[in-house]
């Protein structure tokens, strides 16, 4: 799974950029945290592997504690069954008789779940079940405040009703995701999840008075795992970006620069002016999905990325020790404000211990939308 190449045993200084870099004992470090967390919550653990995209680290996560994954799309279900992780929940609608094919050629491999939010996806996955002759394991995706996917609690049990009747699947949950509280103040965090869980809840009971049992609640993203998983009836948190973190959840509160263990090495390759830098790393390094720069780690350098294009990164040099240590051939250590699209976007993760490379890990995940 691991590829050895000529960067092994480099140091970070001397990577060609620009280079992702993750800090293995950091990530351990946020790996080791959230698996505590879940132990001592008695909750279940099982991380979205969309953030890293590397069947390695999902089954590292796994030896930390969680019961297996999370991926967006079933083309990211394949590669991490075919990584070697045994147990996936694709955490999405997936509409499509092709992709659903695939699935259920996976649920023969691994122990799969999916999401339905209609009775189009029922109805496709229903018929699937049927062709492959394989019982396939579905949650009602309960829209708890995000407005996105999701049906409301009374549409939940009427879904859940339906996929017990096909004889072909297997009801196992609902989940619902409070995606949207992130982008709240975190003093706001406790009463929002509040509000998401009891929309949940309520789907729970309703299903419950048409007689099914709900195995799993399945619920909580990175900023509010920690809160969602201690609401009462919540079985499974599902957090992602935890494991190396980013901009985003230090502009939150949620964690420090210290806590996130993925750089992206860049160099300085051109200074036309005393207080302009420009770094070899732009739109197609870093993504700009949520319209906020990368930041550079050493956060009292006095330099911030104030403009992208797709293979440059322009820097405005605001303090005298930035005008004068930043000089072409400079190699700079930045953090994505939005880890996932990034990782996305190049072919190869550095893994690193002291500042050394000790593993080149592709990301096998990239690029997988269907």
């Amino acid at each position: 799974m691991l590829y050895e190449t000529s960067q092994k045993n480099l140091e970070v200084s001397e990577l060609d950029t620009p280079s992702l870099v993750v800090d293995i004992e950091q990530m351990e470090r946020n790996l080791r945290d959230m698996a505590q967390f879940a132990r001592e919550s008695e909750v279940k653990l099982r991380p979205h592997s969309k953030t890293h995209k590397i069947p390695e680290l999902a089954l590292r996560q796994m030896e930390y504690g969680a019961i297996g994954i999370c991926t967006q799309k079933v083309s990211e279900a394949q590669v991490m069954v075919d990584g070697g992780v045994k147990n996936v929940f694709v955490s999405n609608e997936v509409i499509g008789i092709e992709k659903l094919r695939k699935f259920a050629e996976l649920s023969r491999r691994a122990t799969m779940c999916i999401c339905v939010d209609s009775v189009e996806g029922i109805t496709q996955l229903t018929q699937v079940a049927r062709e492959s002759n394989t019982e396939l394991n579905c949650f009602v995706d309960v829209d708890c405040g995000m407005h996105r996917c999701g049906v409301t609690p009374k549409e939940a049990a009427k879904l859940a009703r339906m996929v017990a009747s096909t004889g072909r699947l297997s009801f196992k949950g609902i989940m619902g995701y409070e995606g949207h509280i992130g982008g709240h103040p975190p003093k706001e965090w406790p009463a929002l999840v509040k509000e998401s869980m009891s929309i949940v809840m309520r789907a729970r009971d309703e299903i419950k008075q048409e007689g099914l049992q709900v195995e799993e609640v399945v619920a909580g993203g990175t900023p509010t795992a920690k809160i969602t998983g201690k609401y009462p009836g919540v079985t499974v948190v599902t957090p992602g970006e935890y494991i190396l973190y980013d901009c985003s959840h230090i502009e939150s509160g949620l964690v420090t620069m210290e806590s996130c263990a993925l750089s992206v090495f860049c160099t300085v390759m051109s200074k036309p002016a005393e207080d302009r830098a420009i770094i070899d790393g732009g739109l197609k390094t870093f993504d700009f999905d949520q319209t906020e720069y990368p930041r550079l780690r050493d956060e009292n350098l006095g330099a911030k990325v104030v403009s992208f294009s797709e293979e440059h990164g322009v820097l405005r040099l605001e303090s005298d020790r930035a005008k004068k240590e930043i000089r072409v051939g400079d190699r700079l250590e930045l953090v994505p404000y939005h880890i996932c699209t990034c990782i996305n976007l190049h072919h190869n993760l550095c893994l690193t211990r002291n500042r050394k490379v000790e593993k080149v890990v592709p990301v096998f995940g990239r690029g997988m939308v269907k």
